[in-house]
């Protein structure tokens, strides 16, 4: 009887088998995890560089002066060109950048920036300072949902990016 103990105890046969059914569910883990924090890494990328183009655009327009604290574009057409140069790339629109980044998404406001002569360089002797902020509040929802994170069905990506308004 010891003999066929000792014979089954070193019989390797079906190890790799096993060994692979206790491992495969953590390497499954890691590897949709890996599918979705690279979705996520590449949608914010695309978030961050819209608006920081959608903001670059603001700061190209022509502006009114600085009346309490705020300031408005001439054209009444660059706050929505403005959210299209956000979402889709270009301020006529297009194709969405993303299926779920929308102009719904991008808010546009104009603070003036109090100079007081406190500032130097270029902005030297100017009075108040157009800025231009856009931000956009994106929700990502993860493909594989409740499966790796428990709980977080979805995350909120949120980008600012502010730019002085240096008009044409």
């Amino acid at each position: 009887m010891s003999t066929r103990v000792q014979a089954w105890w070193r019989d390797h046969s079906g190890a790799a088998a096993a060994e692979m059914v206790l491992v495969l569910p953590f390497l499954t883990v890691v590897f949709f995890g890996i599918i979705e924090f690279g979705r996520l890494f590449h949608d914010y990328d695309v978030v961050v560089k819209g608006v920081r183009d959608a903001a670059r655009y603001m700061g190209r327009q022509e502006a009114n002066a600085c009346a309490g604290g705020t300031w408005s574009p001439v054209s009444g057409t660059a706050e929505a060109e403005t959210e299209n140069m956000a979402t889709r790339g270009q301020p006529s629109g297009g194709t969405l950048r993303l299926g779920y980044f929308a102009n719904a998404d991008v808010a546009v406001t104009y603070p003036c920036l109090v100079n007081g002569n406190a500032l130097t360089g270029v902005y030297e002797g100017l009075g108040d300072i157009p800025i231009a902020v856009v931000t956009a509040t994106v929700t990502y929802t993860f493909m594989f949902g409740d499966y790796l994170l428990p709980g977080v069905p979805s995350l909120p990506l949120v980008v600012v990016h502010t730019q002085p308004n240096v008009g044409e």
